[in-house]
């Protein structure tokens, strides 16, 4: 039974890992390089959507 569930636990931890570290990769390079041409208020609000989206996927992840 212990190992079915390490099994398990390493199958979903994977794909967890990979998405999180998507996501930072995704923010820092695709969402910062486009922010840095709109004025620092807009650019401010659009991260703010976007890390709130990136939020709700990590903890949908966590459960």
């Amino acid at each position: 039974m212990e190992q079915i569930l390490h099994s398990i636990s390493s199958s979903l931890h994977i794909p967890a890992a990979v998405t999180w570290i998507g996501g930072m990769i995704y923010s820092m390079f695709a969402v910062a390089a486009a922010l840095k041409h709109l004025g620092t208020p807009r650019a401010h609000a659009i991260n703010m959507i976007a890390a709130g989206r990136f939020v709700i996927l990590a903890e949908l992840l966590e459960k």
